[in-house]
């Protein structure tokens, strides 16, 4: 299973345990203060293109990805002053160049994160519901085009999600098996239930140009049916928990934006099976470190040693 890659990328951080000292630190800031050029580069070339072209750099949604992780990364390698905040605000927003409605509902998470954990972490309250609300709501007004397509039939993106739909009620519990919906292999190896679906006659789906069979990652469940849908949620909750047991509120506040992404990326896009959910789960994973919350406690406690001794 692909997705197996980006799992298996978090758990070997997390077993590594890998401890960055200051000077590795403020070395990757600089470097990636140095990309902004690059950053405002490829912008400009695909603002000046409007669309996606082979061979472009850092092109679609590539570009606003990138944008918002070296945000993130600048952010968790920082002393988490306003200054650092600024500089990663600046990053994200670069983003706006070639902006998608993925990149819209995650700024709006990261506006929202940071928002309401400005002293403590998330609660379930008044607040946190209406402003959920609201965030929805955008995310919604922002993404209405690709919501409607996954209700058409007619569309690959919206026949993908409903017959996933059908195949779970259809292979009961277990799924239509690996390599037969959804994935790349399906398509290299043209599976027989796309032919079962009548799904072969649908642009973008068909034998000899089958370039949408793997254009979001959710439906792709349906080769594990409820049993493997239930297993990626309970995956997710168990992510969600062990931010939640972040000490530190800025590696709270990526942790919550990192597993919001992942769920962003899910519903319409493959990143999570790709290169951009690989890193996404190393930065993942380095927030879980244990050594590296240690190390934080450690520095914290001497801190308030010093701070009694004065």
């Amino acid at each position: 299973m692909c997705f197996s890659k980006s799992i298996l990328t978090l758990f070997a951080v997390l077993i590594i345990n890998p401890k960055l000292n200051a000077k590795e630190q403020q070395i990757i800031r600089i470097i990636i203060l140095c990309l902004i050029p690059v950053l405002i580069y490829a912008g400009i070339n695909v603002r000046m293109s409007g669309e996606t072209v082979s061979g472009q750099l850092l092109s679609g949604a590539r570009f606003s990805f990138c944008c918002v992780y070296l945000g993130l990364t600048y952010y968790l390698f920082s002393k988490h002053k306003q200054t650092d905040i600024l500089v990663m605000a600046f990053l994200i927003a670069l983003g706006f160049m070639f902006p998608t409605s993925k990149f819209f509902a995650l700024m709006l998470v990261v506006c929202g994160v940071f928002f309401l954990t400005k002293q403590k972490k998330i609660k379930f309250g008044f607040k946190s519901v209406i402003l959920g609300t609201i965030a929805v709501g955008a995310i919604v007004l922002f993404s209405i085009d690709d919501i409607l397509l996954y209700f058409s039939e007619d569309v690959a993106r919206g026949a993908m999600y409903l017959t996933a739909g059908k195949i779970l009620l259809d292979y009961f519990p277990f799924g239509s098996g690996l390599a037969s919906f959804s994935t790349p292999s399906s398509a290299t190896y043209y599976s027989n239930t796309y032919y079962e679906y009548s799904l072969d006659k649908i642009h973008g789906l068909t034998p000899s140009k089958p370039d949408f069979v793997s254009d979001a990652f959710l439906p792709s469940m349906a080769e594990f049916g409820i049993v493997g849908l239930i297993l990626f949620i309970l995956f997710i909750a168990y992510l969600f928990k062990r931010v939640h047991n972040c000490k530190d509120l800025s590696d709270y506040r990526i942790g919550v934006v990192i597993l919001a992404d992942i769920i962003i990326e899910s519903i319409s896009d493959v990143s999570i099976i790709g290169n951009r959910g690989v890193f996404a789960m190393i930065l993942l994973g380095y927030v879980l470190s244990s050594k590296r919350l240690d190390a934080v406690n450690t520095l914290k406690v001497a801190a308030n040693e010093n701070i009694v001794d004065k």
